[in-house]
């Protein structure tokens, strides 16, 4: 935690407002990335902090070789696009 505080205060000295976030935050997303910091410390200090956490979506998978059209054919062979 002590970490993510000195880079808050390094760049409130240099932005402010939303450039202050994604500077953060791109920051925290390498620190996270490396292993230095955890994502839920990261997470709890953005709460205490006032600050948006960065969210990454996940991917969705993709089942385009699923077999089952999902439209309700209990066939379960067939490929179709409802």
């Amino acid at each position: 935690m002590e970490l993510l505080i000195k880079m808050l205060n390094f760049y409130k000295k240099r932005y402010t407002g939303t450039d202050l976030e994604s500077k953060f935050n791109d920051a925290c997303d390498e620190l996270i990335s490396s292993g230095d910091i955890s994502h839920k410390d990261y997470m709890l200090f953005c709460v205490d902090n006032d600050i948006e956490p960065k969210i990454k979506k996940k991917k969705k998978e993709s089942s385009s070789s699923s077999w089952s059209s999902g439209c309700g054919n209990s066939g379960g062979a067939i490929r179709s696009s409802c």
